[in-house]
């Protein structure tokens, strides 16, 4: 349920500013449409991030990678802090993915 949230309420921005992306032909519009494309990633990772959090389920880098995603947006490698940001998100996926298994399956590992 929390994934399938996280993608209804992410995934379309995140396309839409893509296509933007892909619109623009001048560098200076690319960089601009490269930012907002990065800062679209960055805050739904750190919005999926904080649900693993909450559930307790939080990786332990991704906070970290987080942080180096955004040493690199600011230095304008944005392809870097891209591949950076969009393994924060996997992480953080799949730490909600773990807590949405461990909340399903936790009565089967109990001694009876």
């Amino acid at each position: 349920m929390i994934v399938k949230n996280v993608i209804d309420n992410t995934l379309p921005a995140l396309i839409g500013l893509l296509l933007l992306g892909v619109a623009t032909t001048s560098d200076a519009s690319e960089s601009a449409a490269e930012k907002e494309i990065y800062e679209a990633a960055y805050q739904a990772a750190e919005e999926t991030r904080q649900q693993a959090a909450a559930a307790g389920f939080e990786w332990r880098d991704t906070e970290k990678v987080l942080a180096q995603s955004k040493k690199r947006a600011q230095a304008g490698d944005f392809r870097a802090a891209m591949e950076l940001v969009n393994r924060a998100q996997r992480e953080a996926e799949l730490g909600v993915k773990q807590a949405q298994i461990e909340a399903e399956n936790w009565k089967q590992r109990v001694i009876q």
